[in-house]
């Protein structure tokens, strides 16, 4: 089945589908009805959405073939795997040996069955099972699978050899042909269930065979590859190297095949789990439904959902949902640009204006001076009476205007400055940036010396009564200088 993507995230693979609105939806453009529940909604219509299967989200094994040959790289993995080709060297002893290799064959199997337990289970790099420390290399899996084909083997080689039948000689081999072929369908049965009585049901074969459909042929033939890998190794070096490492090397190189052949059929098991109804420890890393619910995830639940709104031409409805949303999160600054900016785009005088009060704050709280500067001047053009609500932000956005060479715009965030906020204690400080505004910016010294004047007689005695002192001094020379 192709990969089906996300109407609106096309990078995306699509988690839910909205048969109403005809969308696909990613896991970030949808959330649940209420908090915990497995009801989701589709941001658009508000219906509720039908699930795609994680198969649809998880990347397909044929995708991952270069980190399954990776995975047993890590120093765990190949501790074993050396072990076990080191122990192999026992085997050359007298009456031992054949013991010693069984027991090597039993132990490829078991480590085999335990990486594909845990794969399965949604365990995917060398990280998640801690380097092999956490897999379950204590089950008997492994003695499951060689007793059922060691019953395979009687059924079909032994009793027709008894009974002296040649149609059941012919029925053996077309039995052993599709039981080779069911061999990986086998394993994920045993690995699924951890049942001698279950795993030898050829239902069970069947219904894997069916779950993973066409591409349990694609499994197949990437395993036949891999069964021929540690063969054809030592095929290749074998005439240059001596005999007596020739078995210890073709362990070494089985196991590592083995292991890489276990971690696809385990993973082939996580990649469909819904179908066949196999329980994972892990969603897919791709997946953000259970994502902790910090400001941070909230905010960008938000401005997702705004995006779809935005893209869907509802300008309305991602306003009123902006505007909703910065009641409760009213200093965090993505919702505020982003509403901002829905604003500008539509036009929208009157309201521009009104979030203008509380998109300074945020502005000022997180040190974006100029955006500051910009959304003060577009409220002031839209009303000639804008004034932000706290006068300190008045006097932020003046001096900061002033540094960044708009000097008239500072004079003008600062007229009428003790009419918008009586008797406030910055009176004195706004004046004086006034001042400053006019003498370095304009070169209305005179008037600059006027308003100075004016504010020393109101306020001999204030904060910044000094450096207004300092300045009319400044001023004096300046005009001092100015010929008749």
């Amino acid at each position: 089945m192709a990969k089906i993507y996300c109407k609106y995230h096309p990078k995306d693979p699509a988690r839910k589908y909205c048969p109403h609105c005809n969308s696909n939806l990613c896991s970030k453009c949808i959330k649940p009805e209420t908090a915990g529940s497995n009801r989701y909604l589709c941001p658009v219509c508000k219906n509720e959405v039908n699930d795609l299967g994680m198969e649809n989200v998880i990347t397909p094994f044929w995708e991952r073939i270069p980190q399954f040959f990776k995975y047993p790289f890590n120093f765990d993995s190949m501790v074993y795997v050396i072990g076990l080709s080191l122990i192999s060297f026992l085997t050359y002893l007298p009456i031992v040996g054949f013991a010693v290799y069984i027991a090597i064959v039993f132990a490829m199997y078991r480590y085999g069955f335990a990486l594909l337990q845990f794969t399965a289970r949604g365990y995917v790099t060398p990280e998640e099972t801690a380097g092999g420390a956490r897999l379950n290399t204590s089950s008997n899996m492994h003695i499951i699978f060689f007793g059922i084909t060691l019953l395979f083997g009687l059924l079909v080689g032994v009793v027709p050899a008894w009974l002296q039948s040649p149609s059941l000689a012919m029925l053996s081999i077309i039995a052993i042909v599709i039981f080779v072929l069911l061999i990986p369908a086998i394993i994920m049965t045993i690995g699924v269930t951890e049942s001698f009585s279950q795993s030898i049901n050829p239902l069970a074969w069947f219904v894997i065979v069916k779950s993973i459909g066409i591409h349990y042929l694609t499994l197949l033939f990437f395993l036949m590859i891999l069964n021929g890998g540690s063969s054809a190794a030592i095929f290749l070096i074998s005439p240059f190297i001596n005999p007596m490492v020739i078995l210890p090397l073709f362990v070494l190189f089985n196991t590592y095949f083995l292991m890489v052949m276990f971690l696809m059929m385990g993973y082939v098991i996580y990649q469909y789990h819904e179908r066949l109804g196999v329980t994972v420890d892990k969603d897919a890393d791709e997946d953000s439904f259970s994502q902790p619910q910090t400001a941070e995830n909230i905010t960008d639940s938000i401005l997702h959902e705004v995006s779809i709104l935005i893209q869907e031409g509802m300008f309305d409805d991602a306003k009123a949902k902006l505007k909703q949303a910065l009641i409760r999160h009213s200093m965090e600054l993505k919702l505020h640009d982003q509403y901002h900016k829905l604003l500008v785009k539509t036009n929208d005088k009157a309201e521009l204006v009104a979030h203008a009060k509380g998109y300074i704050p945020a502005l000022i709280a997180n040190n974006q001076f100029n955006q500051l500067i910009e959304s003060a001047e577009q409220a002031l053009q839209k009303d000639k009476n804008f004034r932000p609500e706290k006068s300190i932000h008045a006097i932020t956005i003046a001096e900061h205007a002033f540094t960044s060479g708009k000097h008239k715009f500072a004079l003008q965030i600062l007229d009428k400055f003790d009419q918008f906020y009586p008797m406030d204690a910055n009176i004195p400080k706004a004046g004086l940036l006034m001042c400053k505004a006019l003498c370095d910016g304009l070169g209305e010294d005179a008037k600059a010396k006027k308003i100075l004047q004016a504010m020393l007689g109101k306020y001999p005695d204030g904060e910044v009564a000094d450096q207004m002192r300092e300045y009319m001094k400044f001023i004096d020379s300046l005009l001092e200088t100015v010929p008749e």
